[in-house]
């Protein structure tokens, strides 16, 4: 009867570990991999200011541009990374912490876009001690359930795959200083089973790791990654808008071309997300360059270069506005005026003199007249 209990307890335990964890993963079936995106070693650069003390109190790298090499190396307990950087000049109190990055998921094959929603992360703040690499742990959030936002933004892998940029918000409420340290975000848990892949930067000093939890490795490969530490002050966006866009006497079916300006007017340090959200439903082609993107005060204004085919509609006048909105509160927007008109049709060559006796002469000729397009 032992025998029997003892083999019935082994099957058991055998099944149990033949069956996979609901909403888990199995590990064997995801690759060893220490991120997505591109190889971006030694590629080139062009710093730009992250200290606070220029900002208003805010530290910011933002993410690397979409057409620039990127990479989004994974800080995620489930993958076994973790990603640590440094900031420095920090001069006010750390209220909240602000990042990018992507939701991913192995298909099997590759790397593929997964939605972070409900994702959970661990960040953690530490001393620099001197040494290169993060010290002594100063204070910590657990299981941090963060506001997660698509901004619109695409990113491409070699494998052309396209990954959409998210903006995580903390909102911790809680306030600490630390002027020079190091800050870890990485990802305790998903409801979806999704890797978390921090966006890179071409901001800051080129110090940052990358921790192999299993190994203990630390990987100092990859140069920097996008996050924003926001002290207390306020750091609200304002969208502005200068210009219109006037086509006259266009020869319907044709390409017309134009542009508008538009920047970030709000508070120093403010972070704007933008994105095109309407345009005329007339005409075709509509194409906006940039039509997406991430706006700072320093900027000042950038150009949004225009074009589109006009309607094949003779003499007729069209109006209608674009839509600018910042993606994380679309009340703050703006309208941009827009009018095309196409000419005349007049296909034949007719003299100008018999042309003033039928303008004189409004009821003579109806069917004529309608041909000329008077």
């Amino acid at each position: 009867m032992k025998k029997k209990i003892i083999g019935l307890l082994v099957c058991m335990l055998l099944i149990a570990t033949a069956l996979p964890a609901v909403g888990t993963i199995n590990e064997k079936e995801i690759p060893i991999g220490s991120r997505i995106g591109e190889n971006s070693l030694n590629r080139p650069r062009t710093p730009r200011t992250t200290m606070s003390s220029s900002r208003g109190g805010i530290y910011l790298q933002l993410p690397a541009d979409p057409v620039d090499p990127w990479s989004g190396p994974f800080s995620d307990l489930q993958q076994g990374y973790r990603v640590y950087d440094d900031f420095y000049e920090v001069t006010g109190p750390i209220c909240d912490v602000q990042w990018w990055g992507f939701g991913v998921v192995w298909n099997g094959t590759t790397w593929i876009p997964c939605d972070p929603e409900g994702m959970m992360f661990n960040i953690t703040f530490y001393e620099d001690e001197g040494s290169g690499k993060p010290g002594t742990v100063v204070w910590s959030y657990v299981d941090i359930t963060a506001s997660i936002t698509p901004i619109g933004i695409y990113y491409e892998t070699p494998s052309g795959v396209l990954f959409e940029l998210y903006f995580f918000d903390s909102e911790s409420g809680i306030c600490n200083v630390l002027s020079d340290g190091w800050v870890s975000i990485v990802k305790t848990y998903s409801p979806n089973d999704g890797i978390f892949a921090w966006m890179d930067s071409y901001d800051g000093n080129t110090q940052y790791w990358q921790q192999n939890l299993s190994s203990g490795l630390w990987d100092s490969f990859y140069p920097d990654v996008a996050f924003i530490l926001v002290d207390n002050e306020p750091n609200t966006p304002d969208l502005e808008c200068d210009g219109s866009l006037s086509w006259n006497d266009v020869k319907p079916g044709t390409k017309v071309t134009g542009d508008f300006a538009i920047r970030n007017n709000g508070d120093n340090g403010s972070v704007l997300h933008w994105n095109i959200s309407k345009y005329p439903a007339w005409g075709s082609n509509w194409t906006f360059t940039p039509n997406v993107g991430i706006l700072t005060p320093e900027a000042d204004w950038i150009t949004v270069n225009v074009s589109a085919v006009a309607p094949d509609d003779p003499n007729e006048e069209f109006t209608g506005k674009i839509k600018v909105v910042n993606s994380l509160d679309p009340s703050d927007c703006c309208l941009i005026d827009v009018i095309l008109i196409t000419p005349k049709n007049k296909p034949f060559n007719i003299n100008p003199l018999f042309l003033r006796f039928l303008e004189n002469h409004p009821h003579l000729f109806p069917m004529l007249r309608y041909l000329l397009g008077l």
